[in-house]
């Protein structure tokens, strides 16, 4: 078990619980282009990353909320000068049930059962499946002022079990300032930390960055390690410009760097077959919200 691992774990599962408290309805639609960028061990990759989203949150009882989240990602990867690519598309599909209650005090606490199916095209469906559970609570301190914490535990595709506690931040320091994690589509979400300011009141600017790790299962005829997984980890470090014209409706524009990029194989016993890091490149991004 290591630090990346468990971290990505909370972001992944924080995200789709922090986003329970919203009730209602939306759909998104976000693609992502990591530029070319040169490897260490020759050659260079690229990836499109299509991601799709929907969610829908319904009031169950006095101050209790239940939902359900779906979203989709298909990455498609282009390597090129290589002696073989580690891996082909790589597909992703989760799922959320998020329970919200609101408490006494300005407390509210959530749960969110979780699972996700992560895996190369071909890919062994009931070895590509990751699940978990996470417990939070949170308190508001005054308009636009939150402060969360909880427990993450999390069932991997290298089937260990991971615990690790978390925290969240959501504070307007005033009508233009905020610091928040971000939770959408695009370079930025789920989690990592953004501070925004107000241009105008359909117009934010931002400033963020955070840390993806995205593990997925290898196809059994992958050339590196069969059945084994693969993983992309990078430092996504983010200009973010938000426009929603109309409350129903968000677009965002995403544009920053990829540093810190690094591709790895493991074999199907979690034993290192490949590693290579990949030169800083640009990154862009664009997302649409429809909510209602």
């Amino acid at each position: 078990m290591t630090v990346r691992k468990i971290l990505a774990a909370t972001c992944l599962l924080w995200g789709a619980c922090a986003q329970a408290q919203m009730a209602g309805t939306s759909v998104s639609l976000g693609q992502v282009h990591l530029n070319e960028a040169n490897l260490s061990g020759g050659g260079s990759t690229s990836v499109e990353n299509t991601q799709l989203s929907f969610s829908h949150t319904a009031a169950i009882g006095a101050g209790t909320t239940l939902g359900l989240q779906l979203r989709g990602d298909h990455e498609f990867w282009s390597f090129e000068g290589t002696r073989a690519a580690p891996w082909q598309d790589v597909q992703r599909l989760s799922l959320g049930l998020p329970l919200s209650r609101s408490l006494s005090d300005g407390w509210s606490m959530m749960l969110t059962p979780r699972a996700e199916w992560a895996g190369e095209e071909d890919a062994k469906s009931s070895d590509s499946l990751a699940w978990g559970l996470i417990a939070g609570a949170n308190k508001q301190f005054g308009q636009g002022q939150r402060i969360g914490f909880g427990l993450t535990a999390s069932r991997t595709l290298d089937k260990d079990t991971e615990f690790f506690p978390f925290v969240m931040v959501d504070w307007r320091f005033n009508e233009q300032w905020r610091l928040f994690n971000p939770l959408g589509l695009g370079l930025s979400g789920p989690a990592g930390l953004e501070l925004a300011y107000r241009v105008t009141p359909g117009v934010e600017l931002g400033l963020g960055g955070s840390w993806r790790n995205s593990r997925f299962r290898l196809a059994e005829d992958n050339a590196f390690s069969a059945g084994g997984v693969g993983q992309l980890s990078y430092v996504p470090v983010f200009l973010h410009l938000s426009w929603k014209p109309v409350p129903v409706f968000s677009l965002d524009a995403y544009a920053g760097m990829m540093l810190n990029g690094r591709l790895k194989v493991e074999d199907r016993d979690g034993n290192d077959v490949s590693t290579q890091y990949m030169d800083n490149t640009p990154s862009f991004g664009l997302a649409a919200s429809f909510r209602f």
